[in-house]
């Protein structure tokens, strides 16, 4: 059955969804009467449902970045080899990316050569170095420490979409009908 296939991620859209669904309609039925609601309503959905989603990809976006690097260790490392690997289904979307493949010592001294998770499109400079973090029990490691500027404007947009989202809910589920906005339509 279809619901049972379903990932974490595609339950918490649906989640979503029907929330702003909800939410839209709450919203439509404080501002309009009942012939310009349902017209409304799905104006509403559109743009409180892309606030709510940029909310919670950002949110799961951030979160895993920050996740990663607090679970690791960071390292200095040399790029001693890069692993390249094709990417694209069709012929004019295939493109070559690569992975630089990173020799660091590790705390007790054991040398670690590390396939980081950062893709480029060019090969890398061996020889060049790289700051990484590292935990030896995690698997897909989030190696790239100079990612600020991506954590920083995530987390602004889960800041300002988490208000806005916050703010819209409450106000359709606490005010009370208002059908002020409907002078507007005719």
């Amino acid at each position: 059955m279809f619901l049972f296939k379903l990932t974490a991620f595609g339950w918490l859209f649906i989640i979503v969804l029907i929330f702003t669904l909800v939410t839209s309609y709450k919203l439509a039925s404080l501002w309009f009467g009942k012939k310009e609601r349902w017209f409304f309503s799905g104006f509403i959905f559109l743009v409180l449902g892309c606030i709510n989603l940029l909310f919670v990809v950002f949110a799961i976006g951030v979160a895993g970045m920050n996740y990663k690097i607090l679970k690791g260790t960071p390292y200095t490392g040399l790029i001693i080899d890069a692993k390249a690997y094709i990417d694209g289904t069709s012929s004019k979307t295939r493109k070559t990316y690569y992975r630089p493949i990173v020799r660091i010592k590790d705390n007790k001294g054991k040398i670690i050569d590390v396939e980081t998770d950062i893709s480029s499109s060019s090969p890398p400079k061996i020889g060049s170095q790289l700051d990484i973090v590292y935990s030896p029990n995690q698997v897909g490691q989030n190696n790239d420490t100079k990612g600020w500027l991506f954590k920083l404007v995530g987390s602004v947009f889960v800041i300002i979409c988490g208000l806005l989202s916050y703010k819209a809910t409450k106000y359709a589920f606490t005010a009370k009908p208002n059908y002020s906005l409907t002078k507007y339509v005719n």
